[in-house]
């Protein structure tokens, strides 16, 4: 799987339009870092989940991605303490951690 990078010509920018790790479902359990996602699927995140192979998908399902945030980046941050995740249209809901 690609790891992301900062994105030539924009500044501060990871590009996250990457292979992510996907599972259907809910299951707490998977919010924790280290819970052995190897097994999970890689989906694009900036396309529909039932144009990569799951058409009658409904309800829940959860998407992984680890990467490294430079410390560049923070360093010529504007706000010091802050990042910003720019994730596009997310259907229903999302929480990031």
């Amino acid at each position: 799987m690609p790891f992301p990078v900062p994105r030539k010509g924009k500044k501060n920018l990871i590009d996250l339009n990457i292979p992510w790790k996907f599972k259907p479902g809910d299951n707490m359990a998977w919010a924790t870092p280290a819970n052995d996602d190897s097994k999970w699927v890689s989906l694009l995140p900036n396309k529909n989940w039932e144009d990569q192979g799951y058409p009658k998908l409904d309800g829940f399902a959860w998407y992984r991605i680890k990467f490294l945030l430079p410390s560049s980046l923070k360093e010529k941050a504007l706000m010091k303490d802050s990042l910003q995740f720019l994730l596009g249209r997310i259907d229903d809901c999302d929480q990031v951690s």
